[in-house]
């Protein structure tokens, strides 16, 4: 094998092997028709601007409080990053990234997406978010009011929001339709769901914006110019058994590692470590979130398996590498 086709087998093996870590592809999608209700106070959101670009049209912000821990493909997230172009991140962003497709691109994954565009608000005061509920169901609405669909049309065209819902962990797109007319000079929108990874099977990409749209993990659709109908709600929910997330190795030696997880409030788990990416057929039992892993090899790469037992039925595999210390001379 040349050493052009050793690197390519390489990152396609990478790519495939994070694509199938972030399990975005075991949500659910559904569309349902709803009635959109615009946040009554809320805290707006202060926009940082992309260079010389006025931040309604190129604004983005980090740490936006959720009020409530979210755990989204088994990572747990209380904040959340928004652009004025129609998305949010649990990434830190460094600009509206106004180019949009769900397969690639944006460093700051994973996504949520319900209108990705580039798009401008009316005002810099477009965007505010409120949390709402009591305790263990309360939901995050992030809104963009009053949008230009794209950044030349000459009036709003639709207001939208994000809703996440707590200890359900599911995710709402829900939007109003505006006087304003589309003039889209960029080529259409993205709408869906993306994981941390990207590629073919790192997202939920929505292929069109009607009443009944398909959700693709393979086709990333980004050439929407049609706004969907008022009221109308693309669901995104969680498989039943989501698998670890968070996965971590620290106080490596030639010898050991502590090793650690996380997964909202799961209690029962199966962990190995092992020197194949490979997952194994099972590992050991544990109620906890951490344990030492002793009788490595030194200067060794190895994984660390993890899966969550949800009453029987066991979550796929979450994996994550680590190479063990050399010994000192």
């Amino acid at each position: 094998m040349t050493r052009k086709a050793t690197l390519l087998f390489i990152l396609i093996f990478v790519t495939l092997f994070h694509a199938a870590l972030s399990q975005v592809t075991g949500y659910s999608f559904t569309a349902s028709p709803g009635t959109y209700t615009s946040i009554t106070g809320g805290t707006l959101i202060t926009l940082n601007g992309n260079g010389t670009d006025p931040v309604q049209d190129e604004g983005y912000a980090n740490n936006i409080p959720l009020g409530f821990t979210f755990n989204y493909l088994g990572a747990n997230y209380n904040s959340i990053s928004a652009s004025t172009n129609g998305f949010a991140s649990f990434g830190t962003l460094v600009s509206a990234f106004f180019s949009n497709h769900l397969s690639s691109g944006v460093a700051a994954r994973p996504l949520l997406a319900p209108l990705w565009e580039d798009l401008s608000l009316s005002a810099d005061t477009g965007m505010k978010y409120l949390t709402t509920g009591a305790a263990g169901s309360r939901i995050f609405t992030l809104q963009w009011s009053n949008v230009l669909y794209d950044f030349g049309a000459g009036a709003a065209a639709l207001s939208f929001q994000l809703r996440l819902h707590e200890t359900i962990n599911s995710i709402e797109f829900i939007y109003n339709q505006l006087p304003g007319a589309v003039q889209d000079f960029s080529g259409g929108a993205s709408i869906g769901i993306t994981g941390p990874a990207s590629g073919s099977g790192s997202f939920l990409s929505l292929d069109n914006s009607s009443a009944t749209p398909v959700a693709s993990t393979t086709i990333a659709t980004n050439t929407i110019v049609t706004r969907p109908a008022t009221g109308q709600i693309y669901t995104f929910n969680p498989p039943v058994c989501v698998a670890p997330g968070n996965l971590n190795a620290t106080a490596i030696t030639g010898t050991g590692a502590t090793i650690s997880w996380t997964n909202g409030n799961a209690t029962n788990f199966e962990y190995a470590v092992t020197t194949s990416a490979v997952p194994p057929a099972s590992g050991a039992a544990t109620s906890f979130t951490t344990a030492f892993a002793g009788g490595l090899i030194p200067g060794t790469r190895y994984y660390l398996h993890v899966r969550k037992d949800c009453s029987g039925v066991m979550s796929g595999w979450a994996s994550h590498s680590f190479t063990t210390s050399c010994d000192a001379a």
